[in-house]
């Protein structure tokens, strides 16, 4: 139909008619029958375009499990984030590279810290969902899933703060106090 658009409502139902169909196909039955027996990872190839991302979001919703989906460089990653989310019509967590090089002195960009830190807060609580990174985003270092529970700090609108205990603690974790913030 030229000229018609897709809801963002109606698409991932259209996803799961297109899964549907996906999931018919001899190759996907058998990456499918292979994740229900003793199978837990795979390398898929030759596919192209949102087709990669539409395996991966198919693999997810018939199977339920965590899904990494790593992409060969932060652009491609960044659209098959946009991919997977539109498919699932869930989020999509993204472990994104830092922009600098390796041993760079320099400070990351803030929402490159947020996007890695929103991403193992989550996988460390929760333990499932679906993450997308590049090659690079994901060779960074990370710390274990004990340790961000450990040192995860969590403050709520309304909640009584002890602000001595508070500052103690953020300062224990590397932050610097300050007059004010820009």
């Amino acid at each position: 139909m030229a000229g018609s658009t897709v809801s963002p409502a109606a698409a991932p139902t259209r996803a799961a008619e297109l899964g549907a169909r996906l999931a018919a196909l001899p190759g996907v039955a058998r990456i499918l029958g292979e994740l229900e027996g003793a199978g837990s990872a795979f390398h898929v190839h030759k596919l192209t375009g949102s087709a990669k991302a539409l395996l991966a979001a198919e693999l997810r919703r018939r199977t339920g499990r965590p899904v990494l989906y790593l992409a060969p460089t932060e652009e491609r990653a960044e659209a098959a984030r946009g991919d997977l989310e539109l498919f699932l019509g869930e989020r999509v967590l993204h472990l994104a590279e830092p922009l600098g090089a390796p041993y760079d002195i320099r400070t990351p960009h803030t929402e490159t810290v947020a996007q890695r830190l929103d991403a193992l807060v989550h996988l460390a609580c929760e333990g499932d969902g679906v993450v997308v990174a590049g090659v690079r985003g994901l060779m960074e270092q990370v710390p274990s899933p004990v340790r961000v529970r450990e040192h995860l700090v969590t403050l709520a609108l309304g909640d009584a703060v002890d602000l001595d205990a508070l500052l103690t603690r953020l300062t224990y974790l590397g932050y610097n106090r300050a007059r004010a913030v820009e």
